[in-house]
């Protein structure tokens, strides 16, 4: 789904919203000219109703434009997980979405290719470039720059850059 689809959806969305705070406005209007009456309902209704709709609205609106960017950023299928976060009932969609997503994918500095785990691993798949110290005593991953290791609390200063 490109931009033009989404543009094309959210105006569809705003146009049936706007119909029916149209339609519900006029309804209160028309209730608001009838002889005063005792029943406050028949007015408060209608705004809640109206307030609930356009909230309703605003929130679908939102998961969706979250998921299809933040699905795109990470490598994932945007309309799918769109799809899936907007149309599952009772927020299981956008659950489901946000347990399942993958980590954004990083760059290496060096050769601009996409690498998965960056923070994991020392060494750039495609080019060999350095990305990130190991701890002497306990060959764990650490952080450039770090001058202890936090696994086991070796000093780094050692350690060549």
């Amino acid at each position: 789904m490109d931009k033009k689809t989404l543009i094309k959806l959210l105006i569809g969305y705003l146009i049936t919203t706007g119909i029916l705070v149209f339609l519900v406005i006029r309804k209160i209007l028309i209730v608001s000219s009838s002889p005063p009456q005792n029943n406050f309902t028949e007015i408060t209704f209608p705004l809640i109703l109206i307030f609930f709709v356009i909230f309703i609205l605003f929130l679908f609106i939102g998961i969706g434009i979250f998921v299809y960017k933040d699905s795109k950023k990470r490598g994932m299928n945007p309309i799918l997980w769109t799809l899936i976060a907007l149309f599952v009932p009772y927020f299981v969609g956008i659950i489901i979405y946000l347990l399942a997503r993958k980590p954004i994918p990083q760059l290496c500095p060096n050769c601009g290719k996409t690498i998965e785990g960056k923070e994991e691993i020392v060494f750039c798949p495609h080019c060999g470039f350095k990305l990130n110290e190991v701890c002497p005593n306990c060959k764990k991953v650490v952080k450039s720059g770090a001058k202890f290791c936090p696994y086991c609390g070796t000093s780094l200063n050692q350690i060549e850059k």
